[in-house]
């Protein structure tokens, strides 16, 4: 596996960044969910759950991110926008962060950027007694949302029926791992024209050590080479991100998130 130069990781991360924005797009298009758009970011709101909410696309002068991070932080205090954000390493200048801290909003997470260059054959081999499935209904949509929900969320999570409209197109696709016949381990792909992100990889706690993550990380990658993309980009994050250095992903950049904290700074 050739190391990444530094073109190749800015260009790279330029996917997943249009990738990412696209994933929201399509989830406001086919989820009807609330939307904002301003002159440097956009915003994708799920009122009343906890996913997906996010100040995403920033687009910050190059030396000066003040006024964007001001409007950012006065859209929050008003619940017109979320309380996170993210931006990766190619996106923000040198004076971001402390800017972003001034007006109260702190790095919370660091999710890496990667990329899995589909050349060859991606082969899978399923554990016993585990399948895998594309969501196809509102039967599995809901067995879905349980998972991620389960791995992912604490309270509200999100609802089945805020992601009905995705089950109409190919461009979005879900699927459930089953162990047993228990849905154990969820994914999506979102396909563009050169590239998929994959999001939203999960496996419930009782079901990890066993290789169901792996697996059906594996059966992703067949799925976007079967399009004959190119690519396979997702952010991981840091419970997750040893295995896919394992699968064969490599590094382009560094996403982090911030978060609203409780009052700017003057």
């Amino acid at each position: 596996m050739a190391d990444l130069s530094i073109e190749d990781k800015r260009s790279l991360t330029t996917l997943l960044r249009q990738n990412h924005f696209d994933y929201y797009a399509r989830l406001n298009m086919f989820c009807q969910l609330p939307k904002r758009e301003f002159k440097g970011f956009k915003a994708i709101l799920n009122p009343g759950m906890e996913w997906p909410n996010m100040i995403y696309d920033i687009r910050c002068d190059a030396e000066e991110p003040d006024s964007i991070l001001s409007e950012i932080r006065s859209g929050i205090d008003s619940g017109d926008l979320p309380e996170l954000l993210i931006i990766d390493t190619y996106a923000k200048s040198e004076q971001f962060d402390s800017v972003a801290r001034k007006y109260g909003m702190l790095p919370v997470m660091r999710w890496p950027g990667m990329v899995f260059h589909l050349s060859g054959e991606v082969q899978v081999k399923m554990p016993d007694s585990f399948e895998i499935r594309q969501v196809s209904n509102q039967a599995m949509l809901i067995e879905w949302t349980a998972v991620v929900n389960e791995t992912f969320f604490q309270k509200t999570g999100i609802h089945e029926k805020a992601l009905t409209g995705i089950l109409d197109t190919n461009d979005l696709e879900l699927f459930v791992g089953y162990s047993k016949g228990t849905p154990a381990s969820t994914l999506m792909i979102n396909y563009r024209t050169k590239e998929a992100g994959i999001y939203m990889v999960s496996t419930r706690p009782e079901y990890t050590g066993r290789g169901f993550m792996t697996t059906i990380m594996h059966y992703a990658l067949i799925r976007t080479a079967a399009r004959g993309l190119k690519y396979a980009l997702l952010e991981a994050t840091p419970q997750s991100y040893k295995i896919y250095r394992q699968i064969g992903f490599q590094d382009i950049a560094n996403f982090d998130i911030f978060w609203r904290a409780n009052k700017t700074q003057q």
